[in-house]
């Protein structure tokens, strides 16, 4: 199936995990011009965009000026930009045995100001790009964790969030300039091999048998579903949020 995203420009955010990795390649392997960020990982993100074909660019979620010179470079250099993946986050590691009412509140700010308001921030610099283009598709990355509970990232959760409703919110106000707005919401996800040996984990294994496919998702499982809402196949879905988590 054509997705139509040949040629469509594309920028994706946390392009150097194993998520936003197998994002970049599924959508150069469509065709499309990939933009894909790093924060520390210059090098390896640069090794990518060469594998692909595409750029790599420097981005900071929590830094607004970060964040608007990278679309500006990928305006700059292609002109034009048709697809946010908001996929970059900002997560910790959870404190063991630390209660939500210790929660520091300088961390918990900083957690919602990085998650909430960077990608605003992002989602605020592409928009006029995508409404003067008459075409444009942003997928949120969220987390079906939000859905059960995730004790001790409460932080991560609260973020991951506050971008359904935002998309929701982008979805009505920009449907008619030709711009859809979805969240994609991973459930346990992880590379292929590394699956394999989780599997072996009591504490996996009962995940596993809570999900209807008996098997985590994998990143390309993810990139997938990404790529047909942010393309040209995705013809009128919308404000939708879309589990990728074997029915857990």
């Amino acid at each position: 199936m054509d997705l139509g995203l040949n040629d469509k420009v594309a920028l994706i955010t946390g392009g150097t995990g194993s998520i936003g990795g197998a994002l970049a390649r599924v959508f150069a392997a469509e065709g499309a011009r990939v933009a894909l960020t790093y924060r520390h990982n210059e090098v390896r993100a640069k090794e990518m965009a060469d594998e692909i074909g595409g750029m790599a660019v420097h981005y900071d979620l929590g830094d607004p000026v970060s964040v608007k010179e990278a679309v500006d470079a990928v305006v700059t250099r292609w002109g034009r930009l048709d697809v946010l993946v908001a996929n970059a986050a900002l997560m910790k590691r959870p404190v063991p045995g630390r209660a939500f009412e210790d929660i520091p509140v300088e961390e918990w700010t900083q957690a919602l100001r990085v998650n909430v308001e960077g990608v605003f921030h992002t989602a605020q610099a592409v928009l006029p790009v995508m409404k003067a283009g008459g075409w444009g598709r942003i997928v949120f990355l969220s987390s079906e964790g939000i859905r059960v509970g995730m004790v001790g990232r409460e932080e991560f959760a609260a973020g991951k969030a506050a971008l359904e409703g935002l998309s929701r919110s982008l979805a009505a106000e920009a449907g008619r300039s030709g711009v859809l707005s979805n969240v994609v919401a991973p459930g346990g996800t992880m590379p292929e091999e590394q699956a394999a040996l989780m599997a072996a984990n009591p504490m996996a294994a009962g995940m596993l048998d809570r999900t209807a496919t008996g098997r985590f998702s994998t990143p390309s499982d993810v990139a997938g579903t990404v790529a047909f809402l942010a393309s040209a196949a995705n013809g009128n879905i919308t404000g939708a949020v879309v589990p990728v988590s074997g029915g857990m």
